[in-house]
């Protein structure tokens, strides 16, 4: 996936509507985002840590690449998979 979406990827597991920060760890082009630890791959949630969020309400490339922002925020995981 890479660039806008037709729709914001805003509904849980649970079928449920979020509107929330979303760390994804990506470039808009699906890359992976340089220069960042991810949270020490999404498995720290220290304040001295950053890792990439999107916003789930948005639909253009702020949806997987926002703001740089600390680890200890409260904010979602989308993850993806390629076959």
């Amino acid at each position: 996936m890479s660039g806008s979406l037709e729709n914001p990827i805003n509904v849980t597991e649970l079928s449920e509507t979020s509107v929330s920060l979303v760390f994804t760890g990506t470039l808009p082009s699906g890359e992976r985002a340089p220069n960042s630890k991810h949270c020490d791959d999404w498995t720290d949630n220290d304040g001295d840590n950053f890792g990439w969020v999107g916003a789930s309400t948005e639909s253009d490339s702020n949806w997987t690449h926002a703001v740089h922002t600390n680890c200890d925020v409260g904010a979602d995981l989308i993850g993806f998979e390629q076959p």
